[in-house]
């Protein structure tokens, strides 16, 4: 006899994934303004992409677009995806992408700020509506095309940790333990962006070292 044996091993790990594919590519996400946002070829496979570009910042500048998602009990989780701009980063020199974790509302949250311009590649934190820099990467120009790159954000609430790597390389690091668990989105502050293979794993109380983002 012939024997076909899968293993998956994810010990205590429920991951939230998307990779937007299939007939319900969207589930789970909602957007600001559904109008903005389509699921488009990109490569092997979808993508899920803001197809506008110049809307407007809103107040305290806070992102103008963004896709919620998100498993409120997460305090502790690895956030992984990745992202591309789409504005032309050669005629446009503040595309951008955010991505936003421990939402708790629309007026307090934690975003990070891709950017085509180094200065503005930051950490913030939104509070009572006003977004204000935690961290940024020291005027390195991490970002200068229009290729998908991968994203992860360690955060423990417990302690305040927040470790962000762009393409597998430390890009930010802060402490801040304000607010805890919520949702999580991507988006922009005003243009067109792409997205891919969202991921996000709920840690919990766990000791091992198997959800770390290195592993997945």
């Amino acid at each position: 006899a012939d024997w076909n044996i899968e293993l998956t091993m994810s010990p205590g790990v429920n991951p939230l994934s998307s990779d937007f594919e299939g007939t319900t590519p969207t589930i789970g996400w909602t957007p600001l303004n559904t109008g903005r946002w389509a699921v488009n070829a990109n490569g092997s496979g979808n993508a899920y992409s803001i197809t506008a570009t110049g809307y407007a910042v809103q107040s305290g500048g806070r992102p103008g677009e963004y896709a919620l998602r998100g498993d409120s009990a997460a305090d502790r989780y690895n956030l992984t995806l990745k992202a591309k701009l789409g504005d032309d980063v050669t005629i446009s020199p503040n595309a951008n992408a955010v991505v936003l974790f421990d939402y708790q509302d629309a007026n307090n949250y934690y975003f990070l700020q891709l950017d085509n311009s180094a200065a503005n590649v930051r950490l913030y934190k939104v509070k009572g509506g006003s977004a204000t820099i935690l961290a940024d990467s020291n005027g390195n120009d991490w970002l200068s095309d229009n290729a998908f790159h991968n994203i992860a954000i360690e955060r423990d609430g417990r302690n305040g940790s927040i470790t962000i790597h762009f393409d597998n390389m430390t890009m930010i690091r802060a402490s801040d333990s304000e607010f805890r668990g919520g949702l999580f989105g991507i988006g922009s502050m005003n243009g067109k962006v792409s997205f891919d293979d969202v991921r996000l794993v709920n840690l919990g109380n766990r000791t091992d070292d198997f959800g770390q983002t290195t592993l997945n």
